[in-house]
């Protein structure tokens, strides 16, 4: 299988423009600064953002049939990027396979990001997208919006609330 793979994104020219101006002033000004830019390669990402990633990579990566079900019979969203939860779990994925993939580390991304993250957006039952079939996207109902915690309920004196450092029966 082979995988798209989009042109690397390059600086803004403007940036470029006013990195090599300061360098230029701290030499003249006769200050000798280096800094991380100096004597780092610059770092790019090999995708733009998290759907194009998904697009390009994740989504064949998955062909296989894992993107097709929950694996209790259940067919994700095909509009996934609709539900908050899995846009938001994407985008950290994202941002931690372009990670991985510099480091060399896409064993650990597969075991300790996207196995866990697959358990939460794949489950059948209680996901984020139970509602959905492969055919339409349905909106989850309105989760219950949360009163905001009273000022010093978690304080350390233990006065505003239960302490809930303490276990008791």
């Amino acid at each position: 299988m082979v995988l798209d793979r989009p042109a690397r994104r390059r600086r803004d020219p403007e940036i470029e423009r006013q990195v090599r101006r300061g360098r230029r002033r701290r030499i003249r000004e006769g200050v000798a600064v280096t800094t991380a830019e100096d004597t780092e390669p610059e770092v790019t990402d090999v995708y733009t953002d998290a759907g194009e990633w998904f697009d390009h990579w994740l989504a064949p990566a998955l062909a296989d049939g894992k993107w097709q079900g929950g694996g209790k019979g259940k067919l994700v969203c095909p509009q996934w990027y609709r539900h908050r939860m899995v846009a938001l779990r994407v985008d950290a994925l994202w941002q931690e396979w372009e990670k991985a993939n510099r480091e060399g580390a896409m064993s650990s991304w597969w075991v300790y990001h996207f196995d866990a993250h697959a358990r939460a957006i794949f489950d059948g039952e209680t996901g984020p997208m139970y509602l959905c079939s492969p055919d339409k996207h349905h909106e989850t109902p309105d989760p219950l919006t949360p009163r905001p915690v009273p000022p010093g309920w978690f304080d350390q004196s233990g006065t505003g609330g239960p302490d809930f450092r303490v276990l008791t029966n």
